[in-house]
């Protein structure tokens, strides 16, 4: 997002990257010492399902792809520095209602601290910044909340240096090992202010990967009724399952199985929209409490690569009720007067393939049970819904529709 202030702006680039494939363990501090906060998880999930009809919406019979956490971390960095209606706006987007400013902000300082020090066989972890032109201000208590409550790196830059983009640059290529470069496109404009970066990071296996030389030809049946040839993976095995009269679901954990890829499955392939736009919290977690171990199932997913974006999300956030924001009437005094959004923007990326999943994604907001007598099957050969969950945080990282 870009913030104007009069005639400058202000940039906020947020780095999503989920690489999921192996990685060792590293010595962290255990789950239980670190409070993630419920309201927060539930506001998350809310805000999570309310972006994806409005993505689904736009997109119609394509894929969908992004990370709700990305999104919602970006627009709270920003809702720090927003005042009036300007922030109850943002405030009831984001579903903070039960939520107050000084917890908002340490919910994400414990859940920072929470993805950063996880123990376990896959890597999950968060990492912020700031980067402010030499010679410009923006208010020392706003300053102070985003680098002690979500632990940003604080750096002051000669915008007009063509290596201060290459060095905004590394820092990301860096955080996302790679995975994102080039994403500040030099020079830097004459009335930027600030950049504020955010990155989250995963890398793991899943805890029972799929032989590759089980994995065969097949018809998938897209939502406009045409068909198309995916590979699919293919394994029997003991698998968390659920199902109710509308649709069937799946959980694959990966290596640390507190953190696994879950896929709702409609039983019509025209279901899928129907489907999106009923999700909710509240629906979400009876499907998590219902799913049960079925033994031998046989398992079939499609091994694919999807990128979504740049994602211009300025009119779903409006679609949303965040309006205010994005006008001249906007007020994020807290960080600077006259400011105000000119763009949100995201782009993502995943893999999923025998091994596990490859996934990375950038926001750009720019402020200007029992054995069954025969193998069950669980085969996505239709539109479906995926998601990467941590289960310790009852957080969804990521969130996407495949159609196509």
């Amino acid at each position: 997002m870009f913030l104007k202030i009069n005639t400058k702006i202000v940039n906020i680039v947020l780095i999503l990257v989920m690489l999921l494939g192996f990685t060792g363990c590293e010595e962290a501090i255990e789950p239980s010492e670190v409070t993630v906060n419920e309201e927060l998880s539930l506001a998350n999930t809310s805000f999570s399902f309310d972006m994806l009809r409005m993505l689904n919406k736009e997109e119609e019979d394509g894929n969908v792809l992004f990370s709700p956490l990305s999104i919602s971390i970006a627009l709270s960095m920003a809702l720090n520095g927003s005042q009036g209606e300007t922030r109850d706006e943002m405030v009831e987007m984001l579903s903070y209602q039960e939520l107050d400013m000084n917890s908002i902000n340490q919910s994400y300082a414990d859940y920072q601290n929470y993805l950063d020090n996880h123990k376990g066989d896959t890597e999950l972890y968060l990492k912020n910044s700031i980067w402010i032109r030499e010679g410009e201000e923006i208010k020392t208590d706003y300053l102070d909340v985003i680098a002690k409550q979500y632990l940003a790196r604080l750096d002051y830059l000669d915008f007009n240096d063509p290596d201060s983009a290459t060095a905004i640059n590394n820092w990301i290529e860096e955080a996302t090992k790679g995975k994102i470069s080039d994403m500040i496109a030099p020079p830097l404009p004459s009335d930027a202010v600030a950049y504020l970066i955010n990155a989250i990071y995963f890398k793991g296996d899943w805890a029972e990967q799929f032989d590759k030389d089980s994995t065969f030809d097949a018809e998938f049946y897209k939502q406009n009724g045409q068909t198309s040839t995916v590979k699919m993976m293919n394994d029997k095995r003991t698998v968390w399952y659920m199902e109710n009269e509308n649709m069937e679901a799946v959980r694959i954990p990966y290596v640390d199985e507190n953190r696994s890829m879950i896929i709702l499955l409609p039983k019509e392939t025209d279901y899928i929209d129907n489907l999106i736009n009923r999700l909710d919290e509240k629906i979400f977690s009876t499907i998590l409490e219902s799913f049960y171990e079925v033994d031998d199932m046989i398992l079939q997913i499609p091994k694919f690569e999807m990128e979504y974006g740049t994602k211009n999300l300025n009119q779903s956030l409006k679609n949303l009720g965040m309006n205010i924001a994005f006008t001249s009437d906007a007020d994020f005094s807290g960080m600077r007067d006259g400011l105000y959004i000119s763009n949100v923007l995201h782009k993502a990326f995943i893999e999923v393939n025998e091994q596990g999943s490859e996934a990375a994604a950038a926001t750009v907001v720019d402020l200007k049970e029992t054995a069954m007598e025969s193998p069950k099957k669980f085969r996505a050969d239709r539109p479906f819904l995926f998601l990467i969950y941590d289960e310790d945080s009852n957080s969804i990282l990521f969130l996407g529709k495949y159609s196509e």
